[in-house]
């Protein structure tokens, strides 16, 4: 099956964080909160989501990563 292309999809946002003690194990107790969850509609198919992280300093986009992710 090919990679379909398209426009860009928005999924949504993550409005709360989640505790992941592992990260906090390995880093500092400061970044327990490092998680986060969300849920979109995708349609079934193969799909390269963009994680944009903002900057609790500066407020601005200044991190991200692309993941490829398959629908079934």
């Amino acid at each position: 099956m090919g990679l379909r292309r398209g426009a860009p999809i928005f999924v949504g946002a993550a409005a709360s964080r989640i505790a992941r003690t592992d990260v906090a194990a390995v880093y500092g107790g400061e970044f327990m909160m490092a998680g986060f969850d969300i849920t979109g509609p995708l349609a079934p198919g193969t799909y390269d989501i963009a994680v944009c992280v903002r900057n609790s300093h500066t407020l601005i986009f200044d991190q991200f990563r692309v993941v490829r992710v398959t629908v079934p």
